[in-house]
């Protein structure tokens, strides 16, 4: 179910809880209200997309319910978990989760890669993507190794004359792969 992405989502989950430390609800409560909102049809392409999906459908089940709902135990019908938790913890879960997938979503429809990293760590710390530098504008360093153009020199260091009477325009980007969004523009520097 859910391409095994459910795990990852449980312990992302998990981590948030015990990380944070802003919400409360056992393990075995928190797993059974996130896999009940997995549709077993849905397909989920990786984690970030798994997360989305399964912490949108967690919160619209939360939301619709003000009240402390009934969670029974999938294995065994007669058993609620309940016991686990009260309206006062339950009412904090569910405006946690509001929160974090409000934090998700804004993290994961970020279209430019440093500003999406920036929002994943106001969600899962200052420790995500650590290594990459947000605070640039310019090109992400971390990307810098991978951008060798073989053969390039300026024109001056070859002593040619630049003195041109019409410009031309090169701009270029780097991208996520063949025919994938972009991830930063690439500097002009004459």
């Amino acid at each position: 179910v859910s391409n095994h992405r459910l795990i990852k989502v449980v312990r992302l989950a998990k981590y948030l809880r015990d990380i944070k430390g802003n919400f409360s609800v056992k393990s075995i409560l928190l797993t059974t209200l996130l896999a009940n909102q997995v549709d077993s049809w849905e397909s989920y392409d990786d984690v970030p997309a798994a997360l989305k999906k399964i912490f949108n459908s967690l919160n619209t089940y939360l939301q619709g319910h003000p009240m402390m709902p009934i969670i029974k135990n999938p294995v065994l019908d007669s058993e609620d978990f309940n016991r686990h938790w009260d309206q006062t913890k339950y009412s904090n879960f569910r405006e946690k989760i509001r929160f974090y997938t409000e934090k998700i979503n804004a993290a994961y429809d970020e279209p430019k890669r440093l500003e999406s990293i920036t929002k994943w760590r106001e969600v899962f710390g200052d420790s995500f993507a650590k290594s990459v530098d947000v605070v640039s504008k310019s090109i992400d360093e971390s990307l810098a190794p991978r951008l060798y153009i073989p053969g390039y020199e300026r024109p001056e260091s070859r002593g040619w004359n630049l003195g041109f009477s019409t410009t031309t325009g090169i701009s270029a980007s780097v991208h996520q792969g063949e025919n994938g969004p972009v991830v930063c523009q690439l500097p002009s520097n004459g």
